[in-house]
C-alpha cells in the first residue's frame, strides 16, 4: 500500500456516497454533538440517526456539486493510494469579525488513527484557510470525545464556550 498522503478539496459530487459511507463506519456515537443533532444527523446525543449515511451523503453531495465561487461548505479527503483515509468538512463565513472557517467535520479512519493523519489534515486545512485570508477556526466536538479534545488542544484550540441543548416536550 501507498502511505504517501494526499490531501484535496473533492470536486466530484459522485464521491459523495463512497465518502459519506467512509464517515459512518469511522464515527461512534461519542462524536455527536450538537451539529448532529441540529443536523438531523443524530437522534439523540447517544444515538446516530437510522438515515445517517444519506443524510451526509446530502450534505457532501449538495457542498460538492456547488459551484467553487458560490460553496460555502468544502469536502477535504486525504488518500494514501487509492484508500480514503481521513475526510473534513470545512466551511467559510464571513461577518463584522472578518472571515473565519469552521472544521464542521473531520474524520480519520480508525486503523489509521495515531499516525499523523490527523495532524496533517489539520494542517492542511488551517493553511487552506489562512489563504482565503480567514484569522479564525472554529470546531465543535461531542461531549465524550475526550481523544479528539486531547488532539485539538494538542494542536493549540482552546475551548471558547459550553453548548447546552433542552429536548421540549410537544
Amino acid at each position: 500500500m501507498d502511505h504517501t498522503l494526499l490531501i484535496a478539496w473533492c470536486e466530484h459530487p459522485a464521491a459523495a456516497r463512497m465518502l459519506a459511507e467512509f464517515f459512518v463506519e469511522s464515527v461512534t456515537p461519542d462524536y455527536i454533538s450538537h451539529g448532529e443533532l441540529q443536523l438531523g444527523r443524530a437522534e439523540t446525543s447517544e444515538r446516530w440517526s437510522p438515515a445517517l449515511t444519506d443524510i451526509v451523503t446530502e450534505e457532501i453531495h449538495g457542498a460538492v456539486a456547488t459551484p467553487a465561487p458560490e460553496r460555502t461548505l468544502w469536502v477535504a479527503v486525504a488518500r494514501e493510494g487509492d484508500t480514503v483515509v481521513a475526510l473534513a468538512l470545512v466551511s467559510f463565513h464571513s461577518s463584522r469579525g472578518g472571515l473565519y472557517g469552521v472544521i464542521e467535520d473531520i474524520v480519520v479512519r480508525p486503523t489509521r488513527r495515531r499516525h499523523g493523519i490527523g495532524h496533517a489534515l489539520l494542517d492542511w486545512i488551517e493553511a487552506e484557510v489562512r489563504a482565503r485570508g480567514a484569522t479564525r477556526l472554529f470546531l465543535e466536538s461531542g461531549l465524550h470525545n475526550a481523544p479528539a479534545h486531547a488532539f485539538f488542544q494538542h494542536a493549540g484550540y482552546a475551548t471558547c464556550s459550553v453548548t447546552m441543548t433542552k429536548t421540549l416536550s410537544t
